[in-house]
């Protein structure tokens, strides 16, 4: 049993809840590999980026002090970076997200001297579940065993295929 319990490999994918340190639509966010997802209450939006925007600030193996940064090096080093917004259309509009598994970390949001602006012990979770996003129908978004972001949309066998829609945004091709 100690064998299996160590083979599973660490959860790594956290839902933020949304306390005032992100847009109003955002209900929850998580940190994908190549970028963010935001969990809003009528759809989702990836922001995707091109390259690793942390990558080149260890490309001089020599320099080992260098922290890491976010701001472009150079004139020509840009963070090349794309939005896919997905919309859940005719969903209900007051639906429930819930945040289920609490991890163990919280996160402080302090921005600007303003203290309206922080958010403080901001709790994040494993899973975030719509509860009814559409009459009889729930979505649940979760990291799975493969430690890769996945989600699913569960309802009643007997709701017609169509009672779920999605629009996407941003993109040339789904």
């Amino acid at each position: 049993m100690a064998a299996a319990l160590a083979a599973q490999p660490t959860k790594s994918l956290d839902f933020i809840e949304n306390r005032g340190q992100w847009d109003s639509r955002v209900r929850y966010a998580a940190n994908l590999h190549q970028g963010r997802l935001f969990l809003e209450s009528d759809g989702l939006t990836y922001a995707l980026f091109a390259r690793n925007p942390l990558a080149h600030a260890h490309a001089d193996s020599k320099l080992t002090t260098q922290r890491p940064t976010l701001a472009p090096t150079a004139a020509t080093d840009q963070l090349a970076a794309h939005a896919l917004h997905v919309r859940f259309a005719g969903a209900n509009a007051q639906v429930q997200l819930r945040g289920e598994e609490a991890t163990s970390g919280v996160r402080n949001y302090l921005h600007d001297a303003d203290p309206t602006r922080w958010a403080s012990k901001v709790p994040s979770f494993r899973q975030v579940r719509y509860q009814q996003l559409w009459s009889g129908i729930d979505a649940h978004f979760y990291e799975n065993a493969q430690q890769q972001l996945e989600y699913d949309f569960r309802g009643n066998s007997q709701l017609p295929t169509a009672a779920a829609s999605f629009l996407t945004l941003g993109s040339q091709s789904v």
